[in-house]
């Protein structure tokens, strides 16, 4: 497990886009403290955006191109 902690500031209310745990603890001073493998810590974004910290993972985009289609099927969420 790899720890990683980043210096955000600004932010009023929190959006996490798990999978995950959240724990919020209310302090004099604001940051973020990641615990995650070391392979995926990378993929973890942290951003404030007009006063809200969004946490979570950065979604790959995937474009596949075909010619011929006999069945598509799709799981799990994303966005466009």
């Amino acid at each position: 497990m790899t720890v990683e902690v980043r210096e955000i500031q600004g932010f009023d209310s929190v959006r996490f886009m798990g999978p995950g745990i959240l724990k919020i603890i209310q302090r004099e001073r604001e940051g973020l403290t990641i615990h995650a493998p070391s392979y995926v810590m990378r993929d973890i974004a942290s951003d404030v955006v007009d006063g809200e910290l969004t946490v979570g993972y950065r979604s790959p985009k995937v474009v596949i191109w075909l010619f011929r289609q006999h069945l598509l099927s799709q799981s799990g969420y994303g966005e466009d």
